[in-house]
């Protein structure tokens, strides 16, 4: 008896991901309307990638009127699942007041999420918001930390800012 709900499960995600590739190939093709159908499809059965797709066409009104509220809240589910592009995208919205009301501890908290999956940006962001306290209590020692993961990972433009929390971090 239990094998059945893992069997609709793992038909559901089959689904999902069909759906996504058909919305991939359509919106590749500039056939727009046909990949939110698609995009959307999938979305409602919980795939995380056709959630940011979709977001991202309502953002730009690309097969639909745009429409910032539904591209956020597709975002949101996207990034509830766990979907870095998503938490990224929305910790830097909500940063700079875009599309969302602009709300410092909740961009704080999109980064980390992203940060802790190993996002680049989103670690320099951390560094960042640690350095400025910005949603977070300041923390240059944080800060540093993860300047320097970004930096380890690639991102140069993380040096000089490691830098200048360092020097600030032995002054204070």
């Amino acid at each position: 008896m239990k094998i059945m709900p893992v069997i609709f499960l793992l038909l559901s995600c089959v689904a999902a991901h069909a759906g996504f590739d058909e919305g991939q190939a359509a919106y590749e093709r500039g056939d727009y309307a046909t990949a939110v159908h698609e995009y959307r499809m999938s979305a409602e059965q919980g795939d995380a990638m056709s959630q940011l797709r979709l977001g991202i066409m309502f953002k730009r009104g690309q097969g639909v009127d745009q429409n910032v509220e539904e591209a956020v809240m597709w975002l949101k589910k996207a990034a509830e699942l766990g979907n870095e592009e998503a938490q990224l995208s929305l910790g830097l919205r909500y940063n700079k007041g875009q599309d969302v009301k602009k709300d410092d501890a909740e961009s704080a908290k999109w980064y980390r999420k992203a940060a802790e999956h190993g996002v680049v940006g989103a670690e320099f962001q951390m560094g960042y918001v640690y350095e400025r306290g910005l949603g977070v209590k300041q923390n240059l020692a944080e800060a540093v930390r993860w300047y320097s993961k970004a930096l380890d990972h690639g991102f140069s433009f993380a040096k000089e800012s490691l830098e200048r929390t360092k020097k600030r971090l032995r002054t204070e």
